[in-house]
């Protein structure tokens, strides 16, 4: 017999953190503003849903960040 609960299951595995990693390569230099806008976006999901969020900015220092 097989029991399949989808209430449970997701109650017991519960949320975890949002990380970001932007790149801001110069591929993606014409999706510089829509990629700062989906950050900041994504940004309030944890803090409404009282998560942990981590931005990890890029590793080269002439990088801009916001």
């Amino acid at each position: 017999m097989m029991y399949n609960d989808t209430k449970k299951a997701k109650e017991a595995l519960g949320k975890g953190q949002i990380i970001l990693c932007l790149d801001k390569s110069s591929s993606t230099h014409p999706l510089d503003a829509q990629s700062k806008v989906f950050a900041l976006a994504l940004m309030s999901i944890p803090k409404r849903q009282k998560r942990v969020f981590c931005y990890i900015p890029p590793s080269n220092p002439f990088a801009t960040s916001f």
